[in-house]
């Protein structure tokens, strides 16, 4: 065969191939391979995030797009597999992802995507409470963003000697000890791999105590500056946290009960305070007509908490210090120490050295007593007599004087012809006691609509005057209670009165010196009465507080008093 015979037979053979395929490889290609699910690195929202999705097999090149789900909010997938953007929402987000190949016919693939956009890393709060020498520290640190949970360390600065921060939680506790500001760095480390962490200078200040007998605290959270003269001047009202209606003597430290709750808190430099800490309170039965009696023993060392001591309804003390920390130290049971809803109990009342302590229980029987306790170093009481009051008798509002010697108490006779009267008792060294009134003092209510009560009662600060507020609703049923609180001289076996219940009948009654000062109570009028009243609704228009000073014997109204601020209830002087 010579060579152009061969040329033509190379070509034909060429042709045959083509008409059966030329270029098309005998082993058929990979197809298009793509995995199931992808967990995507997170993202944080406002910072530009990009990933990649990735194919194999097939005809490449390949085609992304999105074929079921959303895309998390800033975020776009590229036909060449990229997610990119800057994210705008936080959240964990999940869609199905399409792939196709350039095959004929096309190969397709669904992977399902999964990623997390998160917050950025941040503490928050620029600001820590304030603290006092002695007074119990309770505040946290907080962070948003990044993956919980977190860890906390200290990594410039120290905190205030006698704090601590909790590295796990970032809760900041403790007793501080000296005065000063103290400020420092804390940085949170979020649980990622590797971690992220942020960081933030903060501070705490530890105050000395603001001087006392200054603020007058009312029960609509309204206060008032008390000048030298008596006169009380508007401060602005207390946010958030309720007024205060019982105060440590030593620290600034006050308590109230609100919604249930136990709550410790500081007195600020401007007077003005904050929360330490909260507890939750065993629940009063329904309607019950009985209430929590809070009580702060005179060395400023523990609280005392009338109520309920247990789930099972039994009544008693709770003891707690009285720093602000909110931990219960002991109980003691204490039967029908809360009262009766028609002869209410009262706070405890203890000794100027702490050393003794009396409540006035009210059984149903109301055969009632006191009982005697002595007081020891940690606050624990423990019963050590007991002092049986005449029968169908209940005694409330029991004040020690401040000199230590004499307890008195207000003692409601609950058979007929009934009567409310004044005991007051000595109290010898040992805790006990045996009347000092020659006789019970009928509770004087000259010109009452119907009979008074004494709603609150304290000693002056020489021990030789009591000052009962003596009290009874308007005989329409609206408008300002009637009496107010009046003046009782007690020689040692005698009570007189010296000034008369004036001022308007009130709730609670305090004292700072020689100042006096009561609220003046007044029931709305309603529409379900429109012949008792005439004229407009005197309770429109705060009046209130009542302030007096008391000079021998007499309670005189202090300059521009009434004041025209509040109805409120004095609750505390601090």
């Amino acid at each position: 065969m010579n060579r152009p015979q061969r040329l033509i037979l190379a070509v034909a053979v060429c042709f045959g191939i083509l008409l059966c395929g030329c270029g098309v490889s005998s082993v058929p290609p990979v197809p298009l391979q793509v995995a199931p699910t992808a967990m995507l690195a997170s993202g944080i929202t406002s910072i530009p995030y990009a990933a990649s999705l990735s194919a194999g097999g097939g005809v490449p090149p390949y085609t992304w797009s999105l074929g079921s789900g959303n895309l998390p909010p800033g975020l776009v997938l590229s036909p060449h597999g990229t997610l990119a953007g800057t994210p705008t929402s936080a959240g964990a987000f999940s869609f199905t992802a399409q792939v196709t190949d350039l095959a004929h016919p096309e190969e397709v693939g669904n992977v399902v995507v999964s990623l997390t956009i998160i917050d950025p890393l941040l503490v928050t709060g620029a600001s820590l409470p304030e603290s006092s020498p002695g007074v119990f520290y309770n505040a946290a640190l907080a962070a948003t963003g990044g993956i919980a949970p977190y860890s906390w360390r200290v990594t410039l600065g120290n905190l205030p000697a006698g704090l601590s921060l909790d590295a796990t939680t970032g809760g900041l506790s403790g007793v501080a000890m000296d005065v000063g500001l103290s400020t420092f760095t804390v940085q949170v480390s979020d649980s990622q791999n590797p971690a992220v962490t942020s960081s933030a200078s903060l501070s705490i200040s530890v105050n000395t105590a603001p001087p006392r007998n200054t603020v007058l605290y009312l029960g609509d959270e309204s206060r008032q500056q008390i000048n030298s003269d008596g006169s009380l001047t508007q401060l602005t009202a207390l946010s958030a946290v309720p007024p205060p209606t019982a105060l440590s003597p030593t620290l600034p430290v006050g308590f109230a009960i609100n919604n249930g709750n136990l709550i410790s808190m500081l007195v600020n430099p401007d007077y003005s305070v904050t929360a330490i800490s909260s507890a939750a309170l065993l629940t009063m039965p329904a309607n019950s007509g009985l209430n929590y009696a809070l009580t702060v023993d005179p060395t400023g060392s523990n609280l005392y908490l009338s109520g309920y001591i247990d789930s099972h309804g039994t009544q008693g003390i709770s003891v707690y210090p009285a720093d602000g920390s909110l931990q219960v130290l002991n109980t003691v049971a204490v039967p029908d120490i809360l009262g009766q809803p028609s002869s209410p109990g009262s706070p405890i009342a203890l000794t100027p050295d702490g050393a003794w302590a009396y409540v006035a229980p009210c059984p149903s029987s109301y055969n009632g007593i006191i009982l005697i306790y002595s007081r020891s170093s940690d606050g624990r009481l423990t019963q050590t007599a007991a002092y049986a009051l005449p029968a169908a008798t209940c005694a409330s509002n029991l004040t020690i004087s401040p000199d230590g010697k004499y307890l008195a108490d207000v003692e409601t006779l609950n058979m007929w012809p009934g009567g409310l009267y004044m005991q007051v008792y000595g109290v010898a060294s040992d805790g006990t006691m045996a009347p000092a009134l020659n006789q019970p003092f009928p509770v004087p209510m000259p010109g009452f609509p119907w009979a008074g009560t004494v709603r609150d009662m304290i000693w002056d600060e020489s021990s030789t005057y009591l000052l009962p507020i003596i009290a009874t609703s308007p005989s329409i049923g609206t408008g300002f209670d009637v009496g107010g609180v009046a003046a009782l001289n007690f020689s040692g076996s005698t009570l007189t009165e010296t000034s008369p219940p004036s001022g308007g009948g009130g709730l609670l009654v305090q004292r700072t010196g020689s100042f006096v000062y009561t609220n003046i109570k007044c029931t709305p009028r309603t529409f379900f009465c429109p012949s008792c009243w005439v004229g407009p609704d005197p309770c429109l228009t705060p009046l209130g507080p009542n302030g007096f000073s008391l000079v021998n014997g007499q309670l005189q109204p202090l300059p521009n008093s009434p004041f025209p601020y509040s109805f409120g209830t004095p609750t505390a002087i601090y």
